[in-house]
């Protein structure tokens, strides 16, 4: 009897050996499924499923039960997406506000953006919702109008530029007026399906680059209202250049301004800004005035390109120390040559012809978002 139960075991064992790798692989997969089960089935993993959870989402959150984890996100998940949307506020008494405060939206849909930080990220975000607004009423059903928002940093931001702008803060609607769980995040590549419902949002995410859309609008509808300090100041500004410049023999021919925003990071070759300068008075038989504004006045490129008698003048103070004057000089310029992203928005603002750069190689052209909006557009010149 012992023997047999000894030579069991030694059998048993022998076979754990032969079989050890396939035992450890179904163990591990074992482990790897209770792991998803587990986790997926946690609170803040959950989002409401049923139709009647859906319309509850779309008439909007009437009892304060319905934040429960087991009907909704996690409170501290919604929490987190709300500070992304610059919306601080306690989730709970934001429902409460909205049981006593109906949305008085009925046939608007909300486009808005993650908030940003920096200037260039803030103007992506206001050009491309402008744009997004001009496009998307082309898509939506007739219904529906499109309104964006802007989170309340970004906001605050362009108003350092901009004496008016249209557009809302997003915290200051109501909560009850858009559905956070059934958000459309929209990033560079994103299609934007027409709305099913009035309560749908649309969000930007972090670093979306819709050039696609800045091509379709028609910028002669979107003027920017500078803040009329800055707007002067670049005027005379600009006044002062064409006194101190010297006359080229153009007779009375009006002169007009080219403008250049050289970021210290910027990496084009000198030739370029040479070859550009060259190119604009060819394309402009008028008198020509060059400003160039350089976060760097000290760099090489505009130590290079600084040459009051060649009519190419670099402001002094270095780039970043007054975005909204140097915009509004920008601006005030009837032309552009594109140094970097920023260029964009001048070039759209100002509404004359642009100049930007070709890369030689067909990668980098094709992640240069200035050389890809140079090929859609019509008074949008490309060189190398």
């Amino acid at each position: 009897m012992f023997r047999s139960l000894f030579g069991l075991i030694v059998a048993t064992f022998q076979l754990i050996r032969n079989n050890i790798k396939p035992l450890i692989l179904l163990a591990s997969l074992a482990t790897f499924i209770w792991l998803v089960v587990s986790t997926t089935s946690r609170p803040e993993f959950k989002r409401p499923a049923s139709k009647h959870q859906k319309a509850n989402l779309s008439s909007g959150l009437s009892k304060e039960s319905e934040l429960q984890p087991s009907n909704r996100w996690s409170e501290s998940s919604v929490e987190i997406f709300l500070s992304l949307l610059d919306i601080d506020a306690n989730v709970t008494s934001l429902v409460k506000d909205s049981q006593n405060e109906p949305c008085p939206l009925e046939n608007e849909i909300i486009f808005t953006a993650l908030a940003a930080g920096e200037l260039e990220e803030s103007l992506w975000q206001y050009y491309t919702l402008l744009a997004m607004r001009q496009n998307a009423k082309l898509r939506a059903e007739k219904s529906f109008q499109i309104l964006p928002f802007l989170p309340k940093s970004t906001r605050l931001q362009l108003e350092e530029i901009f004496a008016h702008v249209p557009m809302e803060v997003i915290g200051s609607l109501n909560f009850d007026c858009y559905d956070l769980a059934g958000a459309n995040i929209i990033n560079s590549a994103s299609e934007i399906d027409p709305p099913k419902r009035n309560n749908q949002i649309y969000i930007l995410d972090t670093g979306t680059r819709r050039y696609g859309d800045l091509i379709s609008a028609d910028w002669n509808l979107e003027k920017p209202m500078l803040r009329p300090d800055e707007a002067e100041a670049a005027q005379t500004r600009l006044r002062k250049l064409l006194e101190d410049s010297p006359v080229q023999g153009y007779g009375q021919t009006t002169p007009e301004f080219v403008g250049i925003y050289i970021q210290r990071d910027d990496e084009l070759p000198f030739e370029y800004y040479y070859r550009a300068v060259a190119f604009q008075r060819k394309l402009h038989s008028v008198r020509l005035i060059f400003l160039v504004i350089c976060e760097d006045p000290q760099g090489a490129i505009c130590q290079k390109l600084n040459a009051p008698k060649e009519e190419i003048h670099i402001l002094l103070s270095a780039a970043g120390t007054n975005p909204a004057l140097e915009f509004a000089l920008m601006v005030a310029c009837n032309h552009t040559i594109i140094s970097n992203h920023m260029g964009i928005f001048h070039a759209l603002a100002n509404g004359g012809d642009v100049v930007v750069y070709e890369h030689e190689d067909a990668i980098s052209r094709g992640h240069y978002l200035p050389w890809l909006m140079a090929t859609e557009m019509g008074n949008w010149y490309m060189l190398r």
